[in-house]
């Protein structure tokens, strides 16, 4: 063999050689695990206590999604494995992240999250076992979809089959490949809360719900925030107070009118929050968008127009004379109690659409309808806001209070005037505690969510239980508390006034004087 015929033969066998190794590596994407943080000795990677050599190591400049989209990234090894090892894909590291509420990526939380590992495993042999993922799969990272979405609150039942494929329990008995779900953890009510490693479970996400509409979402709300019981027993009270405000005819005032606006909103914001808020509902996206604003609209809505009352007294707790315009004025705060409102939506709104960081972006328009109790934007637009809402009605009340008191001890000769001062502002005041208290309730069952992950079930039970109250209350204070004093100062003027006519008359009896009759005397 000549020196050509030899070159000739090396160089064949080695580009033969190249092209059966870059072919013995045809691999599926979700079939590879990421080797960008293993250790590597000599051309061979050393990931998990495992060893990869270069023949089954690719560097890659994408990944793929569960959907099966590819997402552009820098360079990065990764090795075929999963197609002889069964692996298992989490979609955020349980321990420390959190998926973000419109499910395209991961984000840190504060404390580290105890979770039960363990699910039920389906062996080939038909019986089921519960198994501990984390001791019986090759736990990867996979990357979420543009809206992935939980599985169990759609489908109760399912099993990880030993491939680690996802089955259904559902009346197809629908399999789920394993490139298209992720495992993350969950809140989940079981017999064992006491027990804090127990409170949170893995559950699969997808990127659609299996037998549902690409444009159907579910409305899944982690934090408990507005159940149906709400809506079922608190806003029908208010209603009948509004009603009760409207063909009153002593509450057409300016004062009565705001009054029945604050009411109505409270109403319709508690009624669509419950609507989202109820198990199992299934909306249209747009629906879904357009509930959880509503919702948010009306109940800024209601607390603007408390304010409006609160300033109303202040401003006219100055003086004793009274302002006739009444019309003028009511128009005025009318542009306020609808404008305001109008405006934070349609900011909430834009800030939503804009790239922000997702400590700032809202996210109770998009995938859960209302806001959840894993991120901050909750605290800054809606329960931050409206405490600050909240504390100007405070100092409203408190400055009336301290305007008025002063004349209350003084001006006797407008005691009715005053009579109706006190009653308007004890109706106030109590109206703002109500609404002040269920509203702190809520709050604090959300910022433990949000601080700790980790609220006690009776904490939320008693924070449910005052939400469900607000309504029976407000028609107790409003509705039952007036009738019942107006039917007692009836009978007390009654029995005042026939008190004053009996004591009229004994006082004209006293005082009668028998007429004098001169007769003549015959003698």
């Amino acid at each position: 063999m000549d020196v050509y015929s030899f070159v000739r033969f090396v160089l064949l066998m080695t580009i033969t050689n190249l092209c059966q190794t870059k072919d013995s590596f045809k691999c599926d994407f979700h079939d590879t695990i990421d080797l960008t943080n293993a250790f590597r000795y000599d051309d061979k990677y050393f990931f998990k206590n495992h060893m990869f050599s270069p023949e089954v190591v690719e560097v890659y400049d994408y990944e793929e999604t569960l959907d099966g989209h590819l997402v552009d990234r820098e360079p990065h090894p990764r090795a075929c494995f999963c197609n002889v090892q069964f692996c298992m894909k989490y979609c955020c590291n349980p321990r420390g992240e959190w998926l973000s509420p419109d499910g395209r990526h991961c984000q840190k939380f504060n404390s580290p999250l105890l979770y039960n590992a363990k699910v039920k495993v389906l062996l080939d042999n038909g019986y089921i076992e519960s198994h501990n993922v984390e001791d019986n799969f090759i736990i990867t990272q996979g990357k979420v979809c543009e809206n992935s979405k939980v599985v169990k609150p759609i489908t109760v039942n399912w099993h990880i089959m030993e491939n680690g494929s996802l089955l259904l329990a559902d009346d197809k008995g629908s399999m789920v490949p394993r490139r298209d779900f992720c495992l993350m953890t969950l809140r989940t009510e079981t017999d064992d809360d006491d027990e804090d490693d127990k409170q949170w479970f893995l559950e699969p996400f997808v990127c659609s719900e299996p037998d549902v509409n690409d444009g159907d979402t579910y409305t899944y709300n982690p934090n408990k925030e507005g159940t149906g019981l709400i809506g079922i027993i608190s806003t029908p009270f208010i209603l009948m107070t509004v009603v009760f405000h409207m063909v009153r005819p002593e509450h057409k005032n300016l004062r009565g009118k705001c009054l029945i606006l604050c009411l109505a909103s409270m109403a319709i914001g508690n009624t669509l929050l419950s609507a989202v808020s109820l198990s199992g509902a299934l909306y249209p996206r747009v629906l879904c968008q357009t509930m959880g604003v509503m919702a948010y609209l009306f109940l800024e809505s209601s607390f603007i127009w408390l304010t409006i009352i609160g300033y109303d007294m202040w401003r006219n707790s100055k003086t004793f004379i009274a302002i006739f315009n009444e019309r003028k004025r009511f128009f005025k705060y009318l542009e306020y109690g609808c404008g305001i409102p109008l405006v934070l939506t349609t900011v909430l709104i834009f800030l939503r659409r804009i790239d922000l960081p997702d400590i700032y972006t809202p996210n109770m328009d998009r995938e859960y309808c209302w806001w959840i109790s894993y991120d901050w934007a909750g605290v800054l637009y809606y329960f931050g806001l409206n405490a600050f809402i909240l504390l100007i009605n405070f100092l409203f009340s408190a400055l009336t209070l301290w305007k008025e008191l002063p004349y209350m001890r003084k001006c006797e000769e407008l005691r009715r005037y005053i009579d109706m001062v006190e009653r308007s502002l004890c109706l106030y005041s109590l109206l703002f505690a109500i609404m002040a208290s269920c509203f702190a309730f809520k709050m604090y069952v959300f910022m433990s969510d949000l601080l700790e992950r980790n609220t006690s079930p009776v904490t939320v039970y008693i924070a449910e239980s005052v939400s469900i109250t607000e309504g029976p209350l407000i028609f107790f204070v409003l509705v039952l508390m007036p009738l019942s004093k107006r039917r007692w100062q009836g009978s007390s003027a009654s029995i005042t006034e026939l008190e004053e006519s009996l004591q009229r008359a004994d006082t004209m009896e006293s005082t009668y004087q028998a007429p004098i009759v001169i007769t003549s005397q015959l003698k």
